[in-house]
């Protein structure tokens, strides 16, 4: 883990974690040439987490 998160609480910690995550995919993916955008890219991360791979309607 990255050393200035060890003193934040774990909620704080979990969602920075999850927004570098979603930043980091997103700009790899863009780099390759997809056109989604960072909450797109957040969306279906989470969706391929939770075994869901379908928009919500």
């Amino acid at each position: 883990m990255f050393d200035f998160m060890q003193d934040l609480d774990n909620d704080i910690r979990d969602a920075l974690l999850a927004q570098l995550r979603n930043l980091w995919t997103h700009t790899s993916t863009a780099i390759e040439g997809n056109t989604l955008t960072r909450g797109e890219t957040a969306f279906f991360l989470i969706s391929s987490r939770s075994g869901n791979r379908h928009r919500p309607e």
